[in-house]
């Protein structure tokens, strides 16, 4: 979102102008934190294979599978916050002098 404020003046006979402007980014997230988060995938892998190592193609072993963990635990949740600068509002102000 942006809002533009000019304020005119004429020096020697042109017009010139001075702009001020608000920029507004991910204006959702300022009204409420919920809106805006961006979201990422835990683990695009559900289950890990814990033998891989011991399988040979054509051979007898068989795969041993497992929930995929993260951290140690179990993954429940298909998505988490991603914590950045995307993430969250941010504001910025400018001032520009436009001579015409």
């Amino acid at each position: 979102m942006k809002i533009l404020q000019d304020l005119f003046t004429n020096i020697k006979g042109t017009k010139n102008s001075l702009q001020f402007s608000i920029d507004i980014f991910n204006a959702g997230n300022l009204v409420d934190p919920g809106w805006g988060k961006l979201k990422t995938i835990n683990n695009s892998r559900i289950l890990a294979i814990t033998n891989a190592t011991s399988i040979i193609p054509g051979g007898t072993v068989l795969p041993i599978y497992r929930l995929a963990s993260a951290n140690g635990d179990i993954i429940t949740k298909t998505f988490r916050d991603n914590v950045s600068t995307a993430s969250t509002y941010s504001i910025q102000f400018g001032l520009r002098y436009l001579f015409n």
